[in-house]
């Protein structure tokens, strides 16, 4: 079914957009640059760490 992959598009997006904002908030809080905070989320939620971003073809689509 077509929307059952653009539901899970959209809630992967909003996963990492979220996750990223509130790490770049937490890095904020502590005076570190917030890039930091991205990266930390993307190691944290990506296929190598916890799994839960686990499609590498639609993370690389999105990384571009």
């Amino acid at each position: 079914m077509a929307g059952a992959g653009v539901t899970g598009f959209l809630a992967l997006l909003a996963l990492l957009l979220g996750g990223g904002m509130i790490g770049a908030g937490i890095m904020k809080k502590i005076k570190f640059p917030t890039i930091i905070g991205f990266i930390i989320i993307g190691m944290i939620a990506g296929p190598y760490g916890l799994g839960i971003a686990d499609d590498v073809e639609l993370i690389n689509l999105l990384a571009d």
